[in-house]
């Protein structure tokens, strides 16, 4: 006997075919489309409407659940990567915001991503700063959840898109003007960030008096905890010609850095890598060290 039916999964509203597959024995089950919401998985039969669908429906779905929770992780992990991918080095996720009352940075998705007992996870980086108004278009209840954590054997690694560095910088300048320093000089624009084999170089746009100067601060990213939290922060090389303005800006960003984790885990067990290949920041350590 031949059953067709459909397993529905939808992310962002896209769909593929997944694959044909055989179970049960002589019942042909054929998988045509699939997306994909967390902890939801609705099958629809199509077919005969005998009562050999019915007294088949209950065991296809023991069945199909335990085969599902064999195949789902590496075959979700394989068809949503590429578009996941996509959608986390599309730029226009990343637009700088207009000026929102009380709106200062929301959480973004980065490249990991898991399939663990039936849900989809990826990583999202970002900064929740003074949010009292959650009526704003661009905040979303999901946005300001802990940040998930992507467990590859023993390894834990949490992945920060350059993208999502940037509209940190942004929204700190444009805001708060955290940069500028009224005694000795002004930061004219946001500051940039570019990622590099081994450094990272921020550009910065400064105005001493009546002159501007454009600089490029050279150093690499680093951690540390405050109060239950765990942050990134980069450190620059001191440059003789710039030796004050470098000197402010490197006490101001470890003051008001990147939350990466909202808790306390080990800074032995965790190291700060730069995959410039793939533009962001990845923090990487032992499991042990976050238990």
């Amino acid at each position: 006997m031949n059953l067709s039916f459909m397993l529905l999964v939808q992310i962002q509203s896209k769909t593929w075919i997944v694959q044909n597959m055989d179970c049960l024995g002589n019942l042909q089950y054929n998988i045509s489309r699939v997306s994909f919401k967390p902890n939801i998985l609705n099958v629809e039969l199509f077919g005969s409407s005998s009562a050999i669908v019915t007294i088949i429906k209950k065991q296809l779905y023991i069945e199909l659940n335990k085969y599902l929770l064999d195949i789902m992780p590496q075959m979700m992990t394989n068809i949503v990567f590429d578009y996941m991918w996509v959608q986390v080095h599309y730029q226009e996720n990343y637009k700088k915001y207009q000026k929102y009352s009380n709106i200062i940075k929301d959480d973004r998705f980065t490249s990991n991503m898991l399939v663990e007992l039936n849900q989809l996870v990826f990583m999202k980086s970002g900064y929740t700063f003074s949010i009292t108004n959650m009526s704003d278009q661009f905040i979303q209840q999901q946005m300001i959840n802990a940040l998930p954590v992507t467990k590859n054997n023993k390894q834990v690694e949490y992945t920060i898109s350059n993208a999502a560095l940037n509209n940190f910088l942004y929204i700190f300048h444009t805001y708060n003007d955290s940069y500028s320093n009224p005694s000795l000089f002004s930061v004219v624009e946001a500051p940039t960030m570019e990622l590099s084999k081994n450094q990272v170089t921020l550009n910065l746009k400064v105005k001493i008096q009546d002159e501007e100067a454009d600089v490029k601060l050279k150093g690499t990213p680093k951690l540390r905890t405050e109060n239950a939290l765990t942050f990134l922060y980069f450190e620059f090389e001191l440059q003789p010609e710039f030796y004050e303005i470098i000197s402010w800006v490197n006490e101001q960003i470890k003051d008001a850095c990147y939350l990466i984790k909202n808790e306390v885990f080990s800074l032995n067990g965790f190291s700060v890598v730069i995959d410039a290949d793939n533009d962001c920041v990845k923090i990487v350590g032992d499991i042990a060290a976050c238990l």
